[in-house]
């Protein structure tokens, strides 16, 4: 009976695993950023639906700081928007937080529905500029719903909650320091 168990364990691992497409999270295509000196680009693949009724993946582009010694951890900085990309911002990010960078392994992507995930509604992005602060016209949000279709229930702040710890397991460490910046403090919150 003994040997029956891990065979039907494996299996079972096996099945979950490839609910999502994939076993655990993990970081794809890994070389240096070429516009990022001392980062590595990565694509963290995340499900679409992470109940498993809807199948695909999202391609979330990440930029790892190379430095895996850092003495305080690793900070992930989270864009603001909603709807702007960050991985390609690192350096950005470096300069900013000036002397305080180096004392962290600096991370940054881009949150599902941009950069290569982007949603793409044109009136909508029109409407809103740079602003979070004048709501945009009822036509433009239905316009932009119908553009997106049903894939649209999986883009709200809690499946990027659930991408982030996908990111975390990925990069593998334990825990996060997280810096929002405008809708990334509320993603941060979450």
């Amino acid at each position: 009976m003994r040997l029956l168990v891990v065979p039907l364990c494996l299996a079972a691992a096996l099945a979950a695993s490839s609910a999502f497409g994939s076993g655990p999270p993990g970081l794809a295509g890994s070389r240096p950023c070429p516009t990022e000196a001392g980062f590595t680009c990565s694509t963290l693949r995340v499900p679409l639906d992470r109940s498993g009724r809807r199948p695909g993946t999202l391609p979330l582009a990440v930029a790892v700081a190379n430095n895996t010694r850092a003495p305080h951890g690793v900070l992930l900085w989270l864009s603001g928007g909603p709807g702007q990309p960050a991985a390609g911002d690192a350096a950005n990010v470096v300069q900013r937080l000036g002397p305080i960078a180096s004392g962290y392994r600096i991370v940054t992507f881009d949150q599902r529905g941009t950069g290569s995930s982007v949603l793409d509604c044109p009136e909508l992005q029109q409407q809103m500029g740079y602003s979070d602060l004048q709501p945009p016209t009822a036509a433009a949000v239905r316009s932009c719903a119908a553009r997106i279709g049903p894939a649209r229930a999986f883009y709200g702040t809690d499946d990027t909650v659930r991408d982030i710890d996908a990111l975390r397991k990925a990069i593998g460490v334990d825990k996060l320091t997280i810096q929002g910046t405008s809708y990334g403090t509320y993603v941060a919150e979450r």
